[in-house]
């Protein structure tokens, strides 16, 4: 619609005087689009629930950049697996059994990369529970499985491997879905390293990899399948959770670094990044890391997320690193807090007066934030926890991007930006502004580049900015993107930029805006595209800048 004859012009014009007044000193960013070790942009994804087939879900997975659903493939009514001796067994229950009712196809669902995550019964070995007892985290101490022989780490790769095959058989089979099984990965339970689902040894982790790897090898295809069918299925891990992540790599990733056998078998790293208020006891505010770093909130992911990847990225560089599950509990940034509107976490019925921290605009450009941060620190994939709002999570809801009843939610909006317009392979851009590990001070705009797939001359730029300093004054940053073709020409029609704020009086404005904009401030020369905004606190805008050559 024309902004001009629409309501929201009045306060857009309002909110955009505020925007470009009481501005910080600029700074500048420039990036490098012909640097040599950009990494690869794989997808954006969420954790889907077994069965899911909401209609706002299923749409996000036409988005361009929405490409991976971490999905529970379970096995119902049936209990543990501990008693089965073959693959086969254990595919014959999941056929039986298994949930088949997911369906993310149609239009550009073909694309998805499914994660795959077995619903495994807690499992433990001995000597982590009390006295051989399984903790009462463990589904309060019922159906829990001491994992403290051979046969019994063996019969849990039959159980994921049978798993897996009837995982791949269900989507190779969809006519809507055609080649969707060929790139899929399989994490081999959720978070090994807690005492919440199961839990294993660094030896015993690395067993289970080993033995995965070679049933996957060892299940007969039909003649006329690839011969490869199932082991195209890459094991992905370990997908730790709760690490702390100043101590650089975790230990059972580690013990996968150190283990040849275990690292061959490997087809991706995986790991979990949450940040909650209190992290090992501390705030999260009051921990510092350097001249740079106001706090440890929002520089989490920018900061200490390099610690943990330099490890796996030196030791096998080829293979990718997928985020599988990113979240946070906190409301502050940087001092800054966002107070709810009610003293729950979760929401309650979904509207304004009761929704707490996962439904403010802070929340939004928090989520934001981290998406781009993992993705500049050498992540090749971020998954969201999680897709959809679950009805057991009490007292209502979670950190969904869509609510129970089906509908959008703030962060949605926040992150839209990013699944629209970032393509699958796009390269990330490092800057080379400044020598800390992210480039770019901790109380500023933050900012990361993609640079998108050529297509037939021509090629998409994309600028992502996020302010969540908590200062109350506007702060501007230029942004530089040198090494594109000298021939370059922007495309206007090609070019739009998107903001997510909030206006005056509560309302969010998420849309295309005019040139009054921050899309005003974006030229291209000699191979060098340059461009400047201003952003309010807890304010992201995302510029897709698209030209031939």
């Amino acid at each position: 619609m024309h902004l001009k004859r629409s309501p929201f012009y009045f306060l857009l014009a309002l909110f955009t005087v505020l925007f470009y007044t009481h501005s910080f000193a600029a700074s500048t960013v420039t990036f490098s689009a012909t640097q040599s070790n950009a990494s690869n942009f794989m997808g954006f994804g969420a954790m889907i629930w077994t069965g899911e087939s909401t209609p706002n879900v299923v749409a996000m997975y036409q988005l361009p950049g929405f490409r991976f659903a971490r999905i529970n493939h379970e096995l119902r009514n049936y209990t543990a697996p501990n008693n089965l001796t073959s693959t086969a067994a254990y595919y014959n229950l999941f056929h039986t059994y298994g949930d088949h009712t997911t369906n993310l196809s149609g239009g550009n669902g073909a694309a998805v990369q499914f994660l795959y995550l077995p619903s495994i019964p807690c499992t433990f070995i001995s000597s982590n529970g009390v006295n051989g007892v399984c903790p009462a985290q463990c589904n309060s101490g019922s159906g829990c499985q001491l994992i403290n022989n051979a046969s019994m780490l063996q019969s849990l790769a039959y159980y994921i491997a049978g798993g897996i095959q009837d995982f791949t058989d269900k989507y190779y089979a969809m006519s809507a879905c055609p080649g969707c099984y060929s790139t899929n990965y399989v994490e081999l339970g959720n978070e090994p390293n807690g005492t919440w689902d199961n839990q294993m040894t660094t030896s015993q982790y690395t067993q289970l990899v080993q033995l995965v790897h070679t049933e996957l090898a060892n299940i007969p295809v039909q003649i006329g399948d690839p011969a490869d069918k199932y082991t195209r299925t890459k094991i992905t891990g370990a997908g730790v959770g709760n690490m702390d992540w100043s101590g650089g790599v975790d230990t059972l990733t580690n013990a996968v670094l150190s283990s040849a056998p275990a690292l061959a078998s490997l087809g991706a790293f995986s790991v979990h990044q949450y940040i909650y208020t209190t992290y090992f006891g501390r705030n999260v505010e009051t921990i510092d890391s350097g001249s740079n770093v106001v706090g440890y909130g929002q520089t989490a992911a920018r900061y200490y997320f390099p610690r943990w990847y330099s490890a796996p990225h030196s030791k096998a560089p080829n293979l990718p690193v997928i985020i599988s599950e990113v979240g946070t509990q906190i409301n502050s940034f940087h001092g800054h807090t966002y107070n709810p509107p009610s003293t729950n976490y979760l929401c309650t019925d979904y509207t304004s007066a009761t929704c707490s921290v996962v439904h403010t605009t802070s929340f939004g450009v928090r989520m934001y934030t981290y998406l781009i941060s993992l993705l500049a620190g050498g992540a090749n994939a971020t998954l969201v926890w999680e897709g959809k709002d679950q009805s057991w999570e009490a007292p209502g809801g979670g950190m969904g991007l869509v609510d129970v009843h089906g509908n959008y939610k703030t962060n949605y909006y926040a992150m839209e930006p990013l699944f629209k317009y970032i393509y699958p392979n796009a390269k990330v851009l490092s800057n080379n502004s400044t020598s800390s590990s992210s480039g770019q001070p901790g109380n500023d705009i933050y900012s990361v580049v993609f640079l998108n797939p050529a297509v037939a001359n021509q090629q998409c730029v994309v600028l992502t900015y996020a302010n969540g300093t908590g200062k109350s004054g506007n702060l501007s940053r230029t942004t530089k993107v040198t090494g594109l073709p000298s021939t370059a020409t922007l495309l206007p029609s090609a070019s739009s930029s998107t903001l997510f704020a909030q206006l005056p009086g509560g309302t969010i404005y998420q849309g295309n805006l005019t040139t009054t904009s921050p899309v005003s401030g974006l030229t291209i020369s000699n191979g060098t595209l340059t461009h400047t905004t201003s952003l309010a606190n807890d304010t992201s805008v995302t510029v897709n800048a698209c030209y031939s050559f």
